[in-house]
């Protein structure tokens, strides 16, 4: 406990302090805003103001940085996700595309390229599904493809590279590029009813000749002799001699016709069509 006495001398002490705070500021002209402020916030409602903001503005803070956090990881688990569904799904389709059976290899076309258009398989996946396919045409368009390599080339390009009645491709909405001066040697044969056993010759001596064959149509369209149409300014060099070679045992006769420009607005390199005249007996 404090005596009289030095509580007395306290009360000096304080007074002779506050009575040279009095002359300093007089001597100092009047309060400025930033002393008014700063005296402000040494006053117990100004310090309670201030700790109150601050502790406000950190939780502001900190709760921003977690919902960052949490953005970022569920962006990260999402992609993870997406990988391995879309990993899943090659797994699935993979196999099918290169099976032995035609019907999976369509259908794994369909799916794929339903995906593709829908963007609905991570860009790096897409090129995955690109390379395969572009593969899987070269391997059968090599001379040596087995009947399964060729099977497989024509029904992605039969559904790809569709032909038309009145000779121009007409080609589906795609996002693998194929149309390109990579793309092999096709020839679609076009047959009224009844032409099926010559259809079958030719697509054999085609498909000896390392050309693909992506299918027979009937058409209803008569024409007065075997010829192959053909578009002058989008096949290769040396792809007109070598279908010529290749129908010659089976279609000795066909004439060669270069379809009218307008016609070849769509279609794609090295495509041919080979239309029977009808010799239905």
């Amino acid at each position: 406990m404090l005596t009289p006495e030095q509580k007395q001398q306290i009360r000096d002490e304080e007074s002779f302090r506050a009575e040279i705070r009095n002359e300093l500021a007089r001597s100092s002209g009047p309060p400025t805003f930033l002393s008014r402020v700063s005296a402000f916030f040494e006053s117990k409602v100004g310090f309670w103001l201030l700790t109150t903001g601050l502790a406000g503005l950190a939780a502001a803070g900190l709760a921003s940085f977690q919902s960052y956090w949490n953005r970022v990881e569920i962006a990260n688990r999402a992609k993870a996700e997406r990988s391995l569904r879309d990993a899943d799904m090659l797994l699935k389709l993979g196999p099918m595309l290169t099976s032995h059976d035609r019907s999976q290899v369509d259908f794994s076309i369909v799916i794929l390229n339903g995906l593709a258009l829908d963007q609905a398989v991570d860009p790096g996946i897409s090129e995955q599904v690109k390379s395969l396919i572009k593969n899987t045409i070269a391997a059968g368009a090599k001379p040596d493809a087995t009947p399964e390599q060729r099977a497989q080339a024509s029904a992605i390009l039969s559904f790809y590279d569709p032909p038309r009645a009145d000779g121009a491709a007409q080609p589906n909405a795609m996002p693998v590029p194929i149309d390109s001066a990579t793309l092999p040697i096709r020839v679609y044969i076009q047959i009224e009813a009844g032409d099926q056993s010559r259809a079958k010759a030719a697509e054999r001596s085609l498909q000896d000749a390392g050309v693909i064959v992506p299918g027979i149509e009937t058409v209803r369209q008569r024409v007065p002799s075997d010829n192959v149409r053909y578009c002058a300014d989008k096949v290769a060099p040396d792809a007109i001699e070598r279908v010529k070679a290749a129908l010659q045992p089976s279609v000795p006769g066909a004439q060669f016709a270069p379809l009218n420009p307008k016609l070849c607005t769509h279609v794609r390199f090295n495509h041919f069509e080979l239309w029977f005249a009808n010799h239905a007996s």
